[in-house]
């Protein structure tokens, strides 16, 4: 897939959703670039899109766990 094949997707108005969020199956990416700019967004159509959410929402979990673990000892 070529440079100009991953713009065309990524400008396509039908591949964004009114919440900013990026769905396009056909993209191989798994993050892409915001289209305000300033950061990137994950590619919900992915197959990878689920698993990578999942680990943001374990790893927060985590954290949240261990704080209050670390917390409830003193």
């Amino acid at each position: 897939m070529t440079r100009e094949d991953l713009e065309t997707m990524w400008s396509d108005p039908a591949n964004w959703n009114p919440d900013g969020s990026y769905k396009c199956a056909r993209d191989p990416r798994i993050l892409v670039p915001k289209l305000g700019g300033g950061g990137w967004t994950l590619n919900m159509m992915h197959a990878g899109a689920p698993w990578v959410m999942a680990s943001v929402i374990i790893g927060a979990l985590a954290i949240v766990v261990g704080v209050g673990l670390s917390v409830a000892r003193r």
